[in-house]
């Protein structure tokens, strides 16, 4: 990794662009590498980006992101994954299973708003990043899609550890889908594999006792964004576990519950 170097929107950070790999926070005008974003300028071999000061989120290939679609376009579906640059899903990279009984695109583009609405939040994989920085997501298989019975906390993207697994089943019955966007969706396991998550209240059929879980896992995932602490899900049970027997029948935390819980989690 090279030096970093502080830029403002429009700098140039390389008077000649064309031996280098165009990274995220930059455009090429005139064969000039510009900044698009505040900074810092970052080198990874003839890679160049910026690194946004905003803390925002930046994409990469693979990453499992939890969004909130904001628009209907033409034939996509434009998502706000929490990151500097634009991200969207197109008709085409959903699940074909959705497709199947559908006919022609025209058909898809009518009917889209049936798969996903303005302000419902979906889970997704990126598959890959254009040359201009727009994140492309898709939802082809079965674990992606629209997210229900949930609530949705936000905490900094750099808390987010990459991990093989980005979904994690609590034995409190705690479900827990963590995008590496920093947006994290809380909800209930069940036994069956066909049940549809998404932005809607909880269902009646979900038990109060149930609810109280996921709300104490929120507390606990916003305790650790609040105190800077890296986020993984062993971390998140151990810190359930202190929590439940600390604080028995207790869902609100306050500052002295976190300390005790912080210090609990050192020893």
């Amino acid at each position: 990794m090279g030096d970093s170097n502080l830029v403002l929107p429009g700098d140039v950070v390389s008077s000649d662009a064309s031996y280098l790999l165009q990274g995220h926070g930059t455009h090429v005008t005139r064969n000039e590498l510009k900044a698009s974003y505040s900074g810092l300028v970052k080198h990874v071999n003839q890679l160049v980006y910026v690194e946004p000061f905003s803390g925002k989120y930046m994409g990469q290939i693979g990453d499992i992101v939890i969004g909130i679609v904001e628009s209907i376009q033409g034939n996509k579906w434009f998502i706000d994954v929490n990151s500097v640059e634009r991200a969207h899903l197109s008709i085409l990279q959903v699940n074909t299973e959705e497709l199947a009984n559908r006919r022609k695109i025209d058909e898809d583009v009518y009917e889209m708003s049936n798969l996903f609405r303005v302000k419902d939040i979906i889970s997704s994989e990126i598959q890959r990043i254009s040359p201009s920085g727009t994140i492309i997501l898709q939802t082809r298989t079965s674990k992606y899609g629209k997210l229900d019975n949930g609530i949705l906390v936000v905490v900094r993207p750099n808390l987010v550890m990459r991990q093989v697994k980005h979904i994690y089943d609590m034995e409190c019955g705690v479900r827990v889908i963590m995008g590496c966007n920093g947006y994290i969706w809380l909800t209930t396991w069940r036994t069956s594999d066909t049940d549809i998550l998404s932005i809607s209240n909880f269902s009646s059929d979900v038990k109060t006792d149930l609810i109280k879980k996921v709300c104490i896992v929120r507390n606990i995932l916003l305790m650790f964004s609040s105190n800077l602490v890296k986020l993984n899900f062993d971390l998140i049970n151990t810190a359930f576990g202190i929590y439940s027997m600390l604080f028995p029948g207790k869902y609100n935390m306050d500052k002295l519950m976190e300390r005790s819980i912080l210090s609990h989690l050192q020893a």
